[in-house]
């Protein structure tokens, strides 16, 4: 009898178990995007070409929903509107519109690698850095 007792309470306390698990499951924000307000503000890569041994430079400036690119050999200067399309871990996939401006070097969808611990960014495999103003 008191085995019973004891397998009802543990079946009984299973399916509560299980029906808050769903309820959670159900109800989380999928969508909440963690590490955009990591990335506002201006962000620098530079660095030298191998055969012209020029310099160059590129610049992404991040407000709210807007995304200024800037570059230095080549030159060209681009606005566009961006929002976070997809989030995985520390990985933001950015989609780009209404790009206004020399749209030829400026590209229509950015992968951006939240590092926080070392203060960088790797915005398409480069290496970007804050700039302090």
């Amino acid at each position: 009898m008191v085995e019973n007792v004891y397998l009802f309470l543990t079946a009984l306390i299973f399916l509560f178990l299980l029906i808050v698990g769903t309820y959670y499951v159900q109800t989380v924000n999928k969508n909440k995007i963690l590490r955009k307000k990591y990335m506002l503000g201006h962000w620098k890569c530079e660095g030298t070409s191998p055969s012209t041994n020029q310099k160059w430079q590129f610049n992404y400036v991040f407000n709210n929903n807007e995304v200024e690119m800037r570059g230095i050999n080549p030159n060209f200067k681009a606005k566009g509107k961006y929002k976070v399309v997809r989030e995985i871990e520390n990985l933001l996939t950015i989609k780009i519109d209404n790009l206004e401006g020399d749209t030829e070097f400026a590209p229509e969808m950015l992968s951006i690698a939240v590092d926080k611990q070392q203060r960088k960014i790797y915005i398409d495999g480069r290496l970007y850095k804050p700039v302090v103003s």
